[in-house]
């Protein structure tokens, strides 16, 4: 792949973001919505309405757009908050997997049956 991952900040933008938007105004909703710098050294990742598709964009001497589209199911995505939520890249890989990363619930005890 052409990025160390391990570098980089995970930034996602909570609620559906119009999969029809280029690199120049997903750069804009950083910069202005989320109050990021577009050109950091991060990952900014959106989903579209239908939660099937995913955008990622990336600064890297210029912009990087990376995308994912489900056959089937949806990713499991914040509907709102007022910052950009920061994520892990082990958060970001679960999350591609299917895992529901934004809906941390406390661990329950677990019970043993005899």
């Amino acid at each position: 792949m052409f990025f160390d991952f391990d570098s980089y900040s995970y930034y996602v933008r909570p609620g559906f973001t119009d999969a029809r938007k280029s690199f120049r105004t997903l750069s804009c909703i950083v910069d202005e919505e989320m109050g990021l710098d577009p050109r950091a050294k991060a990952m900014f990742i959106f989903c579209n309405k239908a939660r099937n598709a995913l955008k990622i964009l990336v600064w890297d001497d210029g912009y990087w757009v990376l995308s994912k589209r489900l056959e089937r199911g949806t990713f499991a995505w914040p509907s709102n908050g007022d910052e950009a939520m920061t994520v892990t890249k082990d958060d970001i890989r679960r999350m591609i997997q299917g895992e529901d990363i934004f809906r941390r619930l406390p661990r329950m005890p677990r019970k043993t049956i005899y």
